[in-house]
């Protein structure tokens, strides 16, 4: 079984329709989600129906509960700016279909046991793991997952257990962790790069060969950030796709 795991998607549509042409493209069997449909982008209407067009394995992110709720509490303004014009673009049906979403979800793929979270699974919606993290996460979590699944921080890495159960594909640097540590991926973000490349990152899960691979892609970039400024949201958020930052 292969499963493409793609998060933060950032109501950015050319971005999601490139990485899903991709997906069908690499004979993937289903698609998980972590979380952060809405926020930032031009089109949030439009990758919230999209994407749960193409699965209902989606996890509730942060900018998703702002949305959904009106509580913006942590966010910087332009964050929370955006959130609040997405939650008047958006048809309280539709917003009630972000706060339904649930903050973790569990899949057995055979043996495999997944845990998905957008933060952490301590705090599945607010924590940041960042790569440097990773290690520790392993040893905070080992025995909850044989798989952990995670957003948020809009930088791909993978974790992998020590002994070779795992091999990553793509990824900058994979940490070994100890031998019965989880597996910890984070598959980077699909709208919004931070991570200096500005092409959408989402990475695929194959069960059968026990590899996780990292995979980037180019879409239109320009026509992303023209939704942003047609939106009314802060220029500021079409700059940073062209940067990845």
């Amino acid at each position: 079984m292969r499963v493409a795991i793609l998060s933060d998607l950032h109501a950015n549509m050319e971005a999601l329709t490139a990485t899903l042409k991709d997906v069908g493209e690499r004979r993937t069997d289903e698609v998980w989600c972590l979380g952060d449909l809405v926020g930032y982008g031009g089109a949030p209407q439009a990758v919230l129906d999209a994407i749960e067009a193409r699965t209902r394995t989606i996890v509730k992110g942060n900018h998703d509960h702002a949305v959904a709720t009106g509580e913006v509490d942590g966010f910087n303004p332009m964050a929370a700016s955006a959130a609040r014009l997405h939650a008047q673009m958006l048809t309280p049906p539709e917003r009630a279909r972000l706060y339904a979403l649930p903050t973790t979800l569990t899949r057995h793929v055979g043996a495999v046991e997944v845990l998905l979270a957008h933060g952490s699974p301590d705090d599945p919606i607010h924590e940041y793991v960042r790569p440097e993290d990773a290690p520790e996460g392993q040893r905070r979590w080992t025995g909850l997952a044989d798989v952990i699944l995670l957003g948020h921080t809009h930088l791909p890495f993978a974790a992998l257990p020590r002994g070779g159960a795992w091999k990553a594909e793509g990824f900058a640097e994979g940490r070994p962790g100890a031998p019965e540590a989880p597996l910890v991926v984070n598959p980077g973000s699909v709208g919004q790069p931070r991570d200096g490349d500005s092409r959408a990152s989402y990475a695929v899960l194959d069960f059968a060969r026990r590899t996780v691979e990292l995979h980037r892609v180019a879409y239109d970039v320009e026509s992303a950030a023209q939704a942003i400024r047609r939106a009314g949201l802060d220029h500021a958020l079409a700059l940073r796709l062209f940067r990845g930052r």
